[in-house]
């Protein structure tokens, strides 16, 4: 099964390495960094799961998935209707854009204010109401949105030369996206109350179309995911609607305990037993170690690598080979190593030998 959301430092890659290396004889399947979720949809089906994390937000998404509330699956297919919409308006109007587009001067003669009062009326074009399925702000939210990706679009396309009109009806799609997506954004971030499951909903969409999953905020303390671009122009949340439905899903969410606390308390009160298996997949990268307000420390780590000292149970870790510490290392040479991916990308650390599973 896939995973419910795009996490950053997911395993998703390596799963075909990874998973045949989980003991098929396990009981009790303990994750205390499940992120997204890929590692625990992918592992064969465990007679219990229990899953943790530390970020509120995303464990609450996880609680909805477990009894998808109706208001909260209305909310994802209406932003799946608007993320239709956009592309169904742009393909009626695709030729007005262009036009406007390729009128309006470049490089030293490109004027901002003069591009949106010319752009405006087209903009216009594109209704609220074309749009959404059910109104949460006035129009002005997202015609600035709209004003403001176009805008921004034309002042950096100097630096861009398109090879046919094709690929230049796929950046203004591009913006029109893009446009939606901060929209959305700004909603999530919203001090008002918004309707009961919308926040959720809002999560999963975000998540799903961002550049690269990562749950962090700017100095605002705003939540700030980035459009992936092009590529995800013609993707939708089809599958996350059908995965939230598929029985399989429900069955093992179902077997399932949902926890949110720091992985030291998470792993006391997951009191060891026999049977048992633990996945670890720390956010250690870089990248990884802000996540919305919290961050994984030097602490952090040697407390982990305390923990698993003292596991009797069997235990996996998995460590981007970027982030390897001489700590790690050290620790390492007295277990299993194995590596996944083609340039060995994540090193994978056992307390048991992997070749006698697969």
């Amino acid at each position: 099964m896939e995973a419910l959301t795009k996490w950053i430092g997911s395993k998703v890659k390596f799963l075909d390495e990874i998973l045949p290396l989980v003991p098929a004889d396990a009981v009790r399947y303990v994750e205390p960094f499940v992120g997204g979720g890929s590692l625990y949809m992918g592992v064969h089906d465990f007679k219990k799961f229990v899953i943790n994390d530390d970020c509120e937000e995303l464990m609450e998404l996880w609680r909805e998935a477990e009894h998808p509330s109706k208001i909260f699956l209305s909310h994802i297919q209406d932003i799946n209707t608007a993320w239709r919409n956009i592309t169904k308006v742009f393909d009626a109007k695709s030729n007005l854009f262009t036009q406007i587009y390729e009128d309006f001067p470049e490089g030293q003669k490109y004027d901002y204010m003069k591009y949106i009062e010319t752009l405006n009326p087209v903009l216009r074009q594109i209704s609220y109401d074309e749009i959404f399925p059910q109104r949460y702000t006035g129009d002005d939210a997202f015609e600035m949105e709209k004003r403001f990706r176009f805008s921004q679009m034309k002042s950096r396309s100097r630096e861009r030369s398109f090879r046919s009109q094709e690929q230049l009806e796929e950046y203004i799609l591009t913006s029109l996206k893009t446009a939606l997506y901060s929209y959305y954004t700004e909603l999530y971030n919203a001090k008002q109350i918004l309707p009961e499951g919308l926040r959720k909903a809002l999560l999963l969409y975000l998540l799903h179309f961002s550049a690269n999953g990562q749950f962090v905020f700017d100095r605002l303390g705003e939540f700030r995911p980035v459009y992936a671009g092009v590529g995800h122009n013609v993707k939708t949340l089809d599958g996350k609607l059908q995965l939230l439905a598929d029985d399989k899903f429900k069955e093992r969410l179902e077997k399932t305990q949902i926890n949110c606390m720091d992985f030291r308390k998470f792993l006391t009160a997951t009191r060891q037993a026999k049977g048992d298996f633990l996945m670890v997949d720390p956010p250690l990268g870089k990248m990884c170690k802000k996540v919305g307000d919290k961050t994984f420390s030097e602490q952090d780590w040697k407390d982990l690598l305390a923990y698993l000292e003292g596991y009797r149970q069997r235990w996996m870790m998995l460590v981007k080979s970027s982030d390897i510490t001489p700590e790690i290392d050290r620790f390492a040479k007295d277990r299993f190593v194995r590596y996944a991916g083609f340039h060995k990308e994540v090193m994978i650390i056992t307390n048991y030998d992997t070749t006698q599973i697969a």
